[in-house]
């Protein structure tokens, strides 16, 4: 994972361990989204992007953790410390991250009993008990493993039925009731379904433009509340293993999983760093069948069907692209959206045409959660806003990418080249600490939010990239047009 810019100054012998994206929940169910959460092998550090939240930054102790648990939110954590404090994070990953914590919070507590002489019974207590529960695991893996042994010819069944465990009403009268919605979503052409896994509630409706809408909320929340995500750009396709699914891009990716009856199965959380997390739905209302929309220039059409991922491995390839890992992100009239790499030094999004054989698109760098959002022109395209981050050892590279997610085409909007440093704040040193490097320094900055707004007063949302340099904070605005969005 490519090192991020820590703000924190790190003490002396100081390390990070694990970085990435994740939310701080914060006044009463709000969000601090854009933030870093950062553990070292002596505390957690949360960093906002945005400096005009309240709460900017913070740190805990490995020695002020107490325990660690699921927060009720989707991929949420929260840290309880010895002071009854809550911190609650939402981050992807989030198994990994409990571990990693968990790991340095015990290694913490063995160094500081390794030199503490009064302590040396208790040691020794510690190590009888780790002892037997390293004893205890084994026990029960072994336990698990037979259990699975057992359950493997079963699992198939289960896979076909998982429906069937769905609590599932159909109400169209339900779906017709605006009263019992947020105001926001009050406009809508024919209501489509209503489901909860364990974390979130959804709701999908069609829209104008046969378009799909989907708003997303914490579980236990009415839908006459804010929703936390309201996200408008969609597509619904046909799998690889001939199921639907229907996928909604935003500050986080949804992809929902439906059976042969277009009834949704399973929700994928996805976007920023880690691979998506799966829940599973357990209650659904039906209100129509969205399957309707499936031959309409919002969906893949059939011929798509057939552009395998072997296939797109091949141009890539054939253009000189090392391909050690691909993800389709959208298949659309002979074109494929992908992003290959994730996990490697060379990450890179790409618009690949099987009607030409051509790369027509690249966008080098791995995905920011800073800048990541849909926004759309005056012919109702929808536009992907979506930064990447170069790291060249000495220089990061953020790109800003402005891909047309109907049509699938794609252009870099904007580039800036900056100083890379691995612990403190670039801009916490001078411009003559940098001379050594080839870079203009007055045109360097660092892009760290994206506004949207209409700023022309034309009717039209419009967007602003955010930026911060040796000359202040500084920011590029682009207006909506008729085909896409320029600086005029």
């Amino acid at each position: 994972m490519m090192e991020g810019i820590l703000r924190t100054e790190l003490g002396y012998g100081e390390y990070i361990i694990k970085q990435g994206f994740c939310d701080y929940w914060v006044l009463n169910g709000m969000f601090v989204s854009g933030g870093k959460l950062y553990l070292t092998n002596k505390r957690l550090i949360f960093e906002a992007v945005k400096v005009q939240f309240i709460v900017k930054e913070f740190e805990i102790y490995h020695s002020e953790i107490e325990k660690l648990d699921d927060s009720g939110i989707l991929l949420g954590i929260t840290v309880h410390t010895v002071d009854k404090k809550q911190f609650k994070f939402r981050a992807f990953n989030r198994g990994e991250w409990v571990k990693k914590i968990s790991e340095e919070v015990e290694e913490d507590t063995y160094r500081s009993n390794l030199y503490n002489e009064k302590d040396l019974d208790r040691k020794n207590k510690i190590g009888i008990e780790v002892t037997a529960i390293v004893l205890a695991v084994i026990l029960i893996f072994g336990a698990m493993e037979s259990e699975s042994e057992n359950s493997k010819n079963t699992e198939s069944i289960v896979n076909e039925n998982k429906s069937s465990s769905i609590n599932e009403t159909n109400d169209i009268n339900l779906g017709w009731n605006k009263d019992r919605i947020h105001q926001s979503l009050s406009q809508f052409e024919r209501p489509v379904s209503e489901f909860e896994t364990k974390s979130l509630k959804f709701r999908i409706d069609v829209i104008e433009g046969n378009k799909l809408r989907m708003a997303v909320w914490q579980s236990g929340y009415s839908l006459e509340s804010q929703p936390l995500e309201i996200l408008d750009y969609s597509f619904l396709e046909i799998g690889e293993d001939g199921l639907p699914f229907m996928s909604f891009v935003g500050s986080w990716h949804y992809t929902v999983r439906l059976d042969k009856d277009f009834k949704p199965i399973s929700v994928e959380v996805g976007g920023g760093e880690d691979k998506p997390e799966v829940e599973e739905i357990i209650k659904t209302t039906y209100f129509s069948n969205p399957s309707e929309i499936i031959n309409t220039s919002n969906v893949e059409s059939s011929n798509n069907k057939n552009i395998t991922n072997k296939e797109i491995t091949s141009i890539l390839e054939s253009s000189s692209f090392v391909v050690n890992e691909l993800k389709v992100i959208k298949r659309k009239h002979g074109k494929a959206l992908v992003y290959i790499n994730e996990t490697y030094e060379n990450p890179m999004l790409a618009i690949v045409n099987s009607n030409n054989s051509m790369v027509e698109f690249s966008q080098y760098g791995k995905l920011s959660g800073m800048i990541d959002t849909t926004i759309s022109d005056k012919s109702r395209d929808i536009y992907w806003v979506i930064k990447t981050e170069v790291f060249n050892k000495e220089t990061y590279i953020d790109n800003i990418g402005l891909i047309n997610m109907n049509l699938l085409t794609g252009e870099i909007a904007f580039t800036s080249e900056y100083p890379a440093t691995m612990e403190a704040d670039w801009l916490s040193y001078s411009r003559e600490d940098y001379n050594y490097l080839n870079i203009d320094l007055d045109n360097a900055y660092e892009l760290t939010s994206i506004d949207k707004n209409d700023f022309n007063g034309d009717g039209y949302e419009d967007f602003t990239i955010n930026a911060r340099g040796f000359n202040g904070n500084g920011y590029v605005k682009f207006y909506a047009k008729a085909q896409g969005f320029s600086l005029e």
